[in-house]
């Protein structure tokens, strides 16, 4: 009996032990798993809301590309000389541009110019990536239409700007479904005479299009509601375009997430984890200014037959995570955690303490070495193989945007002779400096390398123009310039900067780094201390 009783004791005890470190162990589950919920979820919010920015980004560069065309369009020769000669000569050379520039763009259902009493003297329809120009017997009078007199009535350089909506062909909605938005401006001629509107049919297809490859950084669906929060991209096709069609009307952002439409219509920017799950949204204003949109259709902006401005008209571009989302990555961490418990409570600590000893180890082991492969070990910056990379991901960016980016390619003068009378200790002491002046002369998004020994590269992946670049270079060069401090006395390190522009200096890598290195040696040969920009010699 006594030993039977010893055993229970024991048995006692252990279930004590057994239970005291189960407590501990699941307080440290259920600690573990709520800060490690909360970081998952401001992770998240972080990536988010940067998905968020890049996307309003992109498409305010393409309201601003369109802007440009539609200006570059009112002021064309051929359509002021035929304005000033009536020579009909010149219909023909404006459908031939036409024709060229809705090719070359690629995102214009129409391209057009109509008189200022409403007639249509060229057209151009993009007919499945085809141009065609619409024969004089086909060209309509769109005196009454809501884009055309409001864009009359506009002044110079003045842009109007339509609801995106669907296309309509002889009263009904065109299949398959074509999102469009309406650009026209006044065309004016030598004598100052308003003539007529220039119009622009963009697809909004495009950007929805953009919006849907770019959303694949998202861990959840990208949305973009117009200002009643009629869906323009929505969590399912059926929803969207409510305000066209009568059986879609209640089929809003507001009768799916009421609370958070409440939130988010009320502020310019928003984000919370609300009960259906994680909302990031943003306000985008396609008018800017000197731009107007008409009610022409009305239910899309919710007023009759007024003008708006810019504060007026505006889109929501919204990220959401499901709360089902959030929920299925949390619920990995906590089973996670689970496993963990379970395994500490069999094994004993010292395994699990050395085992958590060569994890951390490893995990920094291997960020040293992804920091040695990108990164100079002098002074921080990109290494050479980071820019060549970084510079051909900027050129493809280019490219596909039709935007410009520039290359700087700069020389230090005078530091072979620090280290030569000074030491490489002081050379080291100045590259380091250098670098430090880089980052503060140029711009978050732009990217400074060391391209080896004393030279260095800036990707400057947004510029307007040349002149853009050559403001850096003038930064670069004033920082540069001033004193460095070695050993108690002061030294002048100045820098020879070639620049090199997409596309004027090329459309490869290869091509852009050899015409900055040459811009870079002309620089150095005029004197040093100074940039030269490429110019393509003339032929």
């Amino acid at each position: 009996m006594r030993r039977r009783e010893v055993l229970v004791a024991v048995y006692r005890k252990f279930l004590m032990i057994l239970l005291g470190g189960a407590l501990l162990l699941a307080g440290v589950v259920a600690g573990g798993y709520h800060w490690e919920k909360r970081e998952f979820i401001n992770r998240v919010k972080v990536v988010e809301k940067h998905n968020i920015d890049l996307q309003q980004e992109m498409i305010s560069q393409s309201i601003d590309v369109i802007r440009a065309d539609l200006l570059f369009l009112a002021r064309q020769n051929e359509l002021i000389q035929l304005l000033e000669t009536k020579d009909a000569a010149y219909r023909k050379m404006i459908a031939e541009e036409y024709v060229e520039f809705s090719r070359q763009r690629g995102i214009y259902d129409q391209v057009r110019f109509i008189n200022a009493e409403g007639m249509e003297v060229c057209r151009v329809n993009y007919e499945g990536g085809n141009p065609v120009v619409v024969p004089e017997d086909q060209l309509q009078s769109k005196k009454g239409r809501y884009y055309f007199d409001d864009s009359l009535a506009l002044d110079r350089r003045e842009i109007f700007v339509s609801p995106m909506d669907l296309n309509i062909e002889q009263g009904t909605i065109e299949v398959p479904l074509k999102p469009m938005i309406r650009f026209g401006t006044p065309v004016y001629d030598l004598s100052g005479g308003k003539r007529g509107v220039v119009v622009l049919n963009y697809l909004g297809s495009n950007l929805l299009q953009e919006l849907e490859e770019m959303s694949r950084l998202s861990r959840g669906q990208i949305l973009l509601v117009n200002r009643n929060g009629y869906w323009l991209k929505g969590l399912t096709p059926e929803d969207e375009w409510g305000f066209m069609y009568d059986e879609r009307e209640n089929r809003t952002f507001q009768s799916l997430f009421p609370a958070t439409w409440q939130q988010v219509s009320g502020c310019e920017s928003f984000q919370a984890v609300m009960d259906q799950g994680l909302f990031t949204a943003t306000t985008i204003r396609p008018l800017g200014t000197g731009t107007r949109s008409s009610s022409g259709c009305a239910d899309a902006v919710g007023k009759s037959s007024a003008t708006l401005s810019g504060q007026d008209y505006y889109w929501k571009l919204i990220s959401y995570v499901p709360e089902a989302e959030l929920l299925k990555e949390t619920r990995g961490f906590l089973v996670k955690m689970l496993w963990m418990a379970g395994f500490l409570f069999v094994a004993s600590v010292i395994p699990a303490f050395l085992l958590a000893q060569a994890q951390t180890r490893q995990a920094k082991d291997r960020e040293a070495l992804i920091r040695m492969a990108n990164f100079d070990k002098l002074t921080g910056l990109a290494n050479r193989s980071l820019f060549l990379d970084r510079l051909d991901h900027t050129l493809k960016r280019s490219k596909r945007y039709k935007t410009p980016c520039a290359l700087l390619f700069v020389d230090l003068d005078g530091f072979k002779e620090v280290n030569d009378t000074l030491g490489h200790e002081a050379g080291d002491a100045v590259l380091i400096e250098t670098g430090e002046r880089f980052t503060q002369a140029v711009r978050e998004s732009d990217m400074v390398a060391r391209h080896g020994g004393d030279e260095f590269t800036v990707i400057l992946p947004m510029v307007e123009n040349s002149s853009d670049a050559e403001a850096v270079a003038e930064k670069i060069i004033d920082s540069l310039s001033r004193p460095f401090e070695l050993g108690g006395e002061e030294r002048v390190i100045g820098a020879s900067i070639g620049i090199g522009v997409f596309p004027e200096a090329g459309e490869t890598v290869d091509e852009l780094l050899h015409k900055a290195d040459s811009a870079m040696y002309e620089a150095k040969a005029g004197g040093k201390n100074r940039w030269v920009l490429y110019k393509p010699e003339k032929s």
